[in-house]
């Protein structure tokens, strides 16, 4: 705890940081040099993934993960809500995971 650590930076795109924003010439330096300093950067689909290549012309990797959900992984429960299993009695909850890839 006393040594000094240094966070890893990742960005996510959604979309509109891209398509409106990041598209305005006046936005589009520090939105590419945001993307290209950062240790990861997600896209939510393919097409946002290529825009920001091409529009922004990164030379980086830009991971897609579909909605930030690895569907090999997570699914749906079948048949019911879930709800209950985390949230007997329609209590209200916080609910925070962490996830360990394969």
């Amino acid at each position: 705890m006393l040594k000094p650590h240094r966070l890893p930076f990742v960005t996510t795109l959604h979309g509109t940081d891209i398509t409106l924003v990041g598209l305005d010439r006046s936005y589009l330096p520090i939105t590419r040099f945001s993307i290209e300093e950062s240790d990861a950067v997600t896209a939510i689909s393919a097409y946002l993934q290529e825009m920001t290549l091409r529009e922004f012309d990164i030379h980086r990797p830009v991971e897609v993960i579909p909605n930030f959900v690895n569907c090999d992984i997570f699914r749906p429960a079948e048949g019911k809500s879930r709800r209950e299993e985390f949230a007997p009695q329609g209590k209200k909850f916080w609910y925070t995971c962490q996830i360990s890839g394969p």
